[in-house]
């Protein structure tokens, strides 16, 4: 609980231990309502939402539509980790004092300075686009970047810092993320994605890869109307 009763007649609420060093952080709210009369309770909203617009019926089938467009069609089935922005610090790289990190590489909170580093992996359907290699020189010699841009469906949410894993390998950190909306509804995600040099710390956060794991659906590798090897054709000839 946050906030004690709500008195007299004024009905707004100010909460003053927001983090807000976390821009892309998302609160939720929920109120209790009293009816002294009778003793009575309701909770509102019914579980858990996030504020924003709601979507009309036309938002909906948008949704819908994008869904199927790329789980079925052009997205490619990845593995979404959404990076933590709160919890409990870690014990081993955190300096409550000065607020920093102090070392770097950390299998704790995988540089991230919160217990665990990311969330439960999430499954996607992402369509990226073919990245851009650039050599840059340094005094340190040659340095490689490769970026590009991805889009999803409305859901999961991401945000800056998140990483998108491929199967093959890959790991792609998001660097901005925006959105086409309805009416304010969030109807598609568009990002913009580094790729992450192998070595560095992301690549040690484990996950577990199904047998089974196919990066579209099984239909678009093969082909439905192609003879089966144990069918015998008619010679034409």
């Amino acid at each position: 609980m946050v906030a004690g009763p709500i008195r007299y007649d004024v009905y707004e609420f100010w909460d003053g231990d927001v983090n807000l060093q976390s821009r892309f952080r998302s609160y939720f709210y929920r109120i209790r309502a009293l009816r002294r009369s009778t003793g009575e309770t309701w909770e509102f909203p019914d579980g858990s939402v996030k504020l924003g617009g709601k979507p009309d019926l036309i938002a909906l089938e948008q949704r819908r539509q994008e869904r199927v467009l790329f789980r079925e069609y052009i997205g490619r089935r990845c593995v979404l980790l959404p990076r933590r922005t709160f919890g409990r610090r870690c014990p081993r790289c955190w300096d409550s004092e000065t607020g920093r990190k102090t070392i770097a590489k950390c299998l704790t909170c995988f540089d991230t300075s919160y217990v665990g580093g990311f969330w439960q992996p999430m499954e996607i359907f992402i369509q990226l686009d073919p990245n851009s290699k650039v050599q840059q020189n340094t005094v340190h010699g040659a340095e490689y970047q490769e970026n590009t841009t991805g889009r999803m469906s409305f859901y999961p949410p991401a945000w800056p810092g998140c990483v998108i894993a491929e199967r093959e390998g890959d790991r792609w950190r998001v660097v901005q993320v925006s959105t086409t909306q309805k009416l304010r509804a969030v109807i598609r995600q568009e990002m913009q994605l580094h790729r992450i040099v192998p070595g560095e710390i992301e690549y040690e956060f484990p996950i577990h890869w199904p047998d089974d794991w196919e990066s579209a659906a099984e239909r678009n590798f093969t082909n439905p109307q192609s003879p089966s090897d144990d069918l015998e054709l008619p010679d034409y000839r």
